[in-house]
């Protein structure tokens, strides 16, 4: 919900209403409405053991380190030959130097 929230408010400035005026749905108001579809996972304490390591060893911030984590776990620590598509330049680069083939 974090991610969500922080991406809305990059798109909507505080107060601006989402559609016309009339609608009366604010961010807020659609945020809990796609809550009530989604379910958040907290990471493990494996997923936030990776990412401190990641943190010591790439530029990245937290939660692409989180993401990168939860990747390395998924590919059971050994990402070679799996494919991960991602656009942040940092990401990126500490992904493929984690092992994974990045895409595009």
């Amino acid at each position: 919900m974090i991610a969500a929230i922080s991406t809305t408010i990059k798109i909507y400035p505080i107060n601006v209403k989402i559609k016309s005026s009339d609608s009366g749905l604010t961010k807020e108001a659609v945020l809990n409405a796609l809550a009530k579809g989604w379910s958040e996972m907290l990471p493990s304490e494996l997923v936030r053991q990776r990412a401190e390591r990641l943190l010591s060893i790439h530029p990245l911030r937290a939660a692409d380190a989180f993401q990168l984590a939860a990747a390395l776990i998924w590919a059971e620590e050994a990402p070679q030959g799996l494919k991960v598509v991602c656009l942040d330049q940092n990401l990126r680069e500490g992904a493929f130097k984690e092992g994974f083939t990045v895409l595009p």
